[in-house]
């Protein structure tokens, strides 16, 4: 199974790398919701079915009708709504541990989401998505077209369990199975260095940004009730 690497460049030079998910990885959570599309067709094949002969009028099959028009457009609604929903992933994307980004790190917009799947029509073509999965196994970044127009990929999310402390305090909490790579340490210890040089817009930006990060990767929620720098803070002196 091909299997490529991303690097993210942050704004002080330090590259974050992702790890990008191949055909095998797609194939199998595209799979997986397939079947959660075909089981909705299928009920509603069952209560068409028992409806038909009120849908049926001069000879026109309009249970059929129905049917074809349900599952044309489920194949692109299904995608798009669970995407906005669930943090840009769909049930199978979760089950194998994907996720769909942009190209800088960060969470995909609601219009990025909305282009991307838009053009599975064109990924779908000539058929079975044989465009789209050309696309994934030539590309660097196997990236699909709506991926390069959209300006998304997907991506591997490690779901690392982190121990967690009672304690109220997020920046004493001790994240014991965490352990944060070099270049890591070195963007955090960078921007805590340089954190008042910077304009509170550029800061907040960052921290954002950052945030995003290490939830995804890592699989660790910030608390409502904790401030963003805390958090991160707190993984810095891990």
């Amino acid at each position: 199974m091909k299997q490529g690497r991303v690097e993210i460049i942050t704004p002080e030079g330090v590259s974050l790398p992702f790890q990008t998910a191949g055909i095998g990885s797609r194939f199998l959570a595209f799979s997986l919701d397939y079947l959660i599309i075909i089981a909705s067709v299928a009920v509603l094949a069952i209560a068409i079915n028992s409806l038909e002969p009120g849908l049926n009028n001069s000879g026109i099959n309009f249970g059929s009708a129905i049917l074809i028009l349900y599952y044309f457009f489920i194949q692109l609604l299904y995608f798009l709504f669970f995407e906005i929903t669930m943090g840009a992933q769909t049930p199978g994307k979760k089950i194998i541990g994907l996720r769909v980004l942009q190209t800088n790190g960060a969470m995909p917009t609601k219009t990025a989401i909305i282009m991307r799947n838009i053009l599975r029509i064109i990924d779908m073509l000539p058929g079975s998505y044989f465009l789209g999965f050309l696309f994934i196994f030539f590309h660097p970044q196997e990236r699909r077209i709506g991926d390069l127009v959209a300006g998304t990929m997907v991506v591997f999310e490690k779901n690392v369990k982190v121990a967690k402390r009672s304690d109220n305090s997020q920046a004493s909490k001790n994240y014991s199975t965490l352990q944060l790579t070099p270049e890591e340490m070195q963007v955090l210890h960078d921007f805590f260095l340089r954190e008042q040089e910077l304009t509170r817009a550029k800061r907040e930006e960052l921290l954002k940004r950052y945030l995003e990060y290490f939830e995804l990767k890592y699989g660790i929620v910030k608390e409502a009730d904790t401030q963003a720098r805390d958090f991160l803070q707190s993984l810095l002196h891990t």
